[in-house]
């Protein structure tokens, strides 16, 4: 039966030859990561985030006028309440999708970084 040490050791190469039959997809990851990182240091990119941050500032403000709406006592009929909830859900789903967008270069590169750490360990 193996002891701890030869079971860390067994699971570690298995990782190793998991990672070595990824070895594409981890050089891909990489070089996406490379990509990632020269995006950001362009001017563009940074009026580009501009936008999508006023984007998501405009979204947040709709939103907070549908919640508004939504805890005035006076609004009873179910259809105009139906809109609100639709319209605040909504806002929601376009601010997570925007968030998601502005945070897609740091994410490619630490998965990069991911990647090239297999790599050099997979040789």
């Amino acid at each position: 039966m193996p002891d701890y040490e030869e079971f860390k050791r067994l699971r570690e190469r298995k990782a190793l030859e998991t990672a070595a039959a990824r070895r594409v997809e981890l050089e891909q990851r990489h070089r996406a990561a490379v990509s990632a990182e020269h995006l950001t240091g362009d001017p563009a990119w940074d009026v580009y985030t501009s936008y999508l941050q006023a984007a998501i500032e405009g979204r947040q403000a709709e939103a907070r006028e549908y919640d508004k709406a939504l805890s005035n006592p006076d609004l009873v009929n179910p259809d105009e309440v139906m809109r609100a909830r639709i319209g605040k859900f909504r806002c929601e789903a376009v601010i997570q999708a925007l968030t998601a967008a502005l945070a897609l270069p740091k994410a490619l590169r630490e998965d990069g970084e991911k990647a090239k750490e297999l790599l050099a360990r997979i040789g």
